[in-house]
């Protein structure tokens, strides 16, 4: 027994000094001059795209970088919206029409091009791959929503799981979309698309998921709801769909984004009401970003994208108002690993708890 608390105990230690040594610092986007800010997507550059309130109450898209917040315009409408930025710089989003329709557009050097539909009045683009290949979702000519992906100029529909509704949020760079579409039984699951087609990868035992981020090597994050009809944020891979639980006391959580190294971000609930971001890994679990900061003026309220140097853009409330944010790790918190000593006296604890076992069984 002594050798099987020690063990506990140093991976107790170890997760909570990992924690406890985490910080990060935050920086305000800014505004163009209405109510709030959302910063919605980071690039491995450390470029930001997202959205922000205009002072005639309308939204424009904005791009942030080395500090400065660049207005992105429409395509001929009143409003603009961005949602994602690749390596290159290219931003995809969707924008007001002089219709007053809504379409997909990709922003490259100070360009910003309408992608089309899939034969209906409107179109979104979530996500771009460092491929400039683009995923979203389009009303299609017999009225139904699809999802696509858009490459060269084409976009194709990539259909559903049995239903009239799919959607897809995000593509990795080898070409593998995730989102969520309506079976032919109504319920609505999370799919990943591949040059095999659209598999369903099911939910956390509930009805209902939607995956909403999907990294190099496969992993899926998103939200699902449970056998208990709770909503839980989940990372899916090779062994299934890992429910995430919530931060202490919460009864809901959603991830929507994860990096290379299998760091998630979303929001969860707290026993007190309110919503935090939260970042999740495999060490620490799901932790309140809100304890990472040392600027008692935030309230953070959604993490909503992470790159691989562990850079986390989200929003939140500042001084009363909804603000973007991003954050830095104060060290790169990109692969957290337990020191030497640590491996060392975690490993010593091991073979003790084995030594222990084998001598039991005399």
């Amino acid at each position: 027994m002594f050798h099987v608390l020690t063990v506990a105990a140093i991976l107790l230690f170890s997760t909570s000094t990992l924690a406890s040594a985490l910080s990060y610092s935050i920086s305000a986007i800014g505004d163009f001059g209405g109510s709030y800010t959302v910063a919605r997507g980071i690039n491995d550059n450390g470029q930001v795209v997202g959205y922000s309130r205009t002072a005639n109450n309308t939204h424009h898209a904005f791009l942030y970088d080395n500090n400065e917040m660049q207005d992105l315009g429409v395509l001929s409408g009143d409003s603009a919206v961005s949602f994602n930025i690749n390596n290159s710089a290219q931003v995809v989003g969707y924008s007001q029409t002089s219709s007053g329709t809504d379409h997909g557009f990709i922003y490259d050097n100070n360009i910003m091009q309408d992608i089309g539909t899939l034969g209906g009045p409107t179109s979104y683009a979530f996500n771009i791959n460092n491929n400039s290949l683009i995923v979203g979702r389009s009303i299609t000519s017999s009225g139904e929503t699809h999802a696509f992906i858009y490459g060269n100029n084409s976009m194709q529909d990539i259909g559903t799981l049995g239903g009239n509704h799919s959607e897809a949020y995000a593509i990795n760079d080898y070409g593998q979309a995730t989102g969520y579409s309506r079976m032919a039984n109504g319920e609505l699951h999370t799919f990943i698309y591949d040059s095999n087609g659209m598999q369903d990868i099911g939910t956390l035992g509930g009805t209902s998921s939607q995956g909403r981020d999907i990294n190099a090597i496969g992993q899926v994050a998103g939200g699902s709801t449970t056998t208990t009809s709770g909503y839980h944020a989940f990372l899916y891979d090779t062994n299934g769909m890992q429910d995430l639980g919530t931060l202490i006391g919460g009864n809901y959580s959603y991830a929507y984004g994860i990096n290379d190294s299998s760091q998630v971000v979303g929001h969860s609930n707290t026993s007190d009401g309110q919503t935090r971001a939260f970042l999740y890994d495999s060490l620490m679990g799901m932790v309140d970003l809100n304890s990472f900061i040392d600027d008692s003026s935030w309230l953070l309220t959604a993490a909503l994208d992470i790159n691989i140097h562990g850079q986390i853009v989200g929003y939140g409330l500042l001084h009363g108002r909804y603000q973007g944010f991003i954050l830095t790790p104060d060290v790169e918190a990109a692969a957290p690993v337990p020191e030497p000593s640590t491996i060392i006296l975690l490993g010593a604890g091991i073979g003790g708890l084995a030594l222990y076992r084998r001598k039991v069984k005399k």
